[in-house]
């Protein structure tokens, strides 16, 4: 279940990088893109802080509490990116030289089994996974964790997604297609949303200069019903919710520096698992950094 309110938090460290710079005139039109075009041999070092604070409560038919729990959740992520191989303008191979991976989650604080060492990535079936080569002496929860954030923070999918494809000026907002941001997110198979019913509702709420590049601050307001959970039944009317802004190159470009996040969740969820019926409420409060130097371009 904790799953569901941590799906998109690291999705959401976009290219965007936040930056004093001049504002641009109020009418002033201009596209959104906010995906570029992946290139081979790119090099660059990345610095990420995520923490992930929730509070979850299981409730049987009965109205009785079944279990009720807080967890914190941070990683502290250091590692030099390596893109291998791009085709059809997607990335099918990369490397991450981790130099610092620490970890803090239920079962206390520690260095994770990547820690000082390259981990190579490679895509198979639409998803990323830890290539053989890389497995050796991995935990296996570590591995799951490294594809998790491979998945997640890769993110190009969601980026085309929220385009508007076309012009827009401050204040002005529009739906992204439903199915492709399902699409996007449900890279986890324990969890998938349903395309045919999300919302996604996008906003601009500021626009402006940084250096040649066009910057902005985007509002993002998901509505995502639940179409499966591995190993329950879902009923109808279980969702994750989900309010953030991010500050991002508004014309793709990519660029260095540090982001910063935040925003909270909420998961609403009946499901059948083992015979019994069990409501879920999960609220999640995130926030982080992420820094991005390019190294080699």
């Amino acid at each position: 279940m904790k799953r569901l309110c941590l799906l998109l938090s690291a999705a959401l460290l976009l290219a965007g990088r936040p930056a004093l710079a001049a504002p641009v005139p109020a009418d002033e039109r201009f596209p959104v893109k906010l995906a570029a075009d992946p290139e081979e041999g790119v090099v660059t070092v990345e610095k990420r802080y995520l923490k992930n604070v929730m509070n979850m409560k299981f409730v049987d038919a009965q109205g009785a509490n079944v279990q009720e729990m807080k967890t914190t959740d941070i990683k502290d992520l250091e590692y030099e990116q390596t893109v291998v191989k791009v085709a059809d303008k997607k990335v099918t191979k990369f490397t991450r030289k981790y130099t610092k991976a620490k970890i803090e989650d239920a079962g206390g604080k520690r260095d994770a089994t990547y820690a000082d060492r390259t981990i190579n990535f490679e895509l198979k079936d639409d998803r990323f996974v830890v290539a053989e080569d890389s497995l050796k002496d991995l935990a296996e929860l570590d591995v799951k964790e490294l594809e998790k954030d491979a998945n997640d923070e890769v993110g190009d999918k969601l980026n085309r997604a929220l385009e508007p494809g076309k012009k827009v000026k401050v204040g002005d907002s529009w739906t992204a297609d439903g199915k492709k941001v399902a699409d996007a997110v449900n890279t986890d198979p324990t969890t998938k949303f349903d395309g045919d019913t999300l919302k996604a509702n996008v906003k601009l709420l500021k626009a402006y200069k940084k250096d040649k590049e066009q910057w902005g601050t985007l509002e993002l307001d998901f509505e995502m019903p639940i179409k499966a959970i591995e190993g329950a039944t879902v009923q109808p009317g279980s969702s994750m919710t989900m309010k953030a802004t991010m500050d991002t190159a508004l014309d793709g470009t990519p660029s260095g520096g540090t982001s910063k996040m935040s925003g909270k969740g909420k998961v609403r969820a009946t499901v059948e698992a083992g015979g019994e019926t069990l409501n879920f409420e999960g609220d999640s409060e995130y926030e982080g950094t992420s820094t991005t130097t390019v190294k080699k371009k």
